[in-house]
């Protein structure tokens, strides 16, 4: 049952499930260029055992949690989804077999408008990401792609689904170890230089994206060996900069835990640039604010112990918070004295700043 901490509180739904189709749920919010602000649409994956599963996509309203007001079948589980915020009503949809394809939902047909299979020009591997990216005004959106085939992908809409890879992701080697003065670490542990390990794979799986707000022609690309590189769409050949994941132990700002499960999502809430919320292997969807605390939710709720949670997603314009899990569910929570109205970019970010700083020790130099 829900369980309210704080000045915060949750309001549960009924959950969704179309004929509790077996799988994991995630989804976004409809933007409001349609005037529906309460439309999810939710991508599931069939789990089965020694063959590929298939996928669905369901348009749930909150209006009517007992079915789906349409849903679609897939060949292949769904990896991924995002609403065009300009073309209102198309969602593009990326798949497990690494399919892109577009769906004009206004049409409630259960084909895509557009698709791009393997031999069109699709992924070898799962679209893990697909995203709608706005280039202006004047040249519209753009859909992007990235699957760990290595590959990052912009497709025109014009005449179907047109491929053109931006970037052709490639291995970084790891820069080697030193010595306290800066000395190579050789293989015996000694100085000279050691040997690079050879790659069994000269490409890098790509596993999500975004584009830069300030130049859209700048984008971060995160890989599945934990390495985040920037690109541009100007260069398909080499990076602009690369960030190695940690190899050893890093010391986090904040941590923030009330259990051992593992947390399978989280994201920032758009309208609280204080709050945040998670979801975990043990069934738990949790909402802190940091400006409150950082010891205890701000609001709890434990679902059933065999659901396990994989995702969620704020609504962009709405006190609304989803979550899917493992039984093929969605949990839909209305959140109370969270949302912050009327507060200015400027404002959010010295509020951020200064909880961080009020919850965070400062170390003294030389102590």
């Amino acid at each position: 049952m829900p369980a309210g901490r704080g000045s915060a509180a949750f309001s549960v739904a009924p959950s969704m499930a179309p004929d509790r189709f077996p799988g994991t749920a995630g989804g976004k919010y409809l933007r409001s260029t349609i005037g529906r602000p309460d439309i999810l649409a939710a991508g599931y994956v069939q789990h089965t055992f020694g063959a590929p599963g298939g996928g669905l996509i369901a348009l749930w309203s909150l209006k009517n949690t007992g079915a789906p007001l349409w849903a679609a079948a897939t060949g292949a589980g769904v990896a991924s989804l995002d609403w065009a915020a300009e073309a209102a009503g198309l969602l593009a949809v990326g798949q497990m077999d690494g399919t892109v394809a577009v769906y004009d939902v206004r049409a409630r047909q259960a084909a895509p408008v557009m698709a791009a299979g393997r031999g069109s020009g699709g992924h070898e591997d799962p679209a893990w990401h697909v995203r709608w990216v706005a280039r202006g005004p004047e040249r519209g959106e753009a859909l992007v792609s990235i699957s760990t085939d290595g590959r990052v992908t912009q497709w025109a809409t014009s005449k179907g689904l047109e491929p053109t890879d931006l970037m052709r992701l490639k291995r970084v080697p790891p820069a080697p170890p030193t010595l306290s003065g800066g000395k190579p670490l050789g293989p015996s542990g000694g100085g000279g230089a050691a040997a690079p390990e050879p790659f069994i794979s000269r490409h890098a799986g790509g596993m999500c994206f975004d584009f830069s707000g300030l130049d859209g022609r700048a984008y971060l690309v995160g890989t599945e060996e934990g390495a985040i590189h920037l690109c541009s769409t100007s260069y398909a050949e080499q990076y602009g900069a690369s960030f190695a994941g940690h190899l050893g132990p890093a010391t986090a700002l904040l941590a923030f835990q009330t259990g051992c499960d593992e947390v399978a999502d989280a994201a920032w809430c758009p309208s609280n640039a204080t709050a945040f919320a998670a979801v975990t292997a043990g069934g738990r969807v949790e909402v802190w604010d940091i400006a409150s605390s950082v010891h205890r939710p701000a609001a709890a709720f434990a679902a059933a112990e065999d659901a396990a949670m994989t995702c969620l997603a704020f609504a962009p314009t709405a006190p609304i918070l989803a979550a899917g899990g493992t039984a093929g569910c969605i949990a839909a929570f209305r959140l109370h004295g969270v949302p912050r109205e009327g507060e200015s970019p400027g404002d959010a970010v010295m509020r951020l700043e200064a909880a961080l700083a009020a919850n965070t020790v400062r170390r003294v130099p030389g102590g």
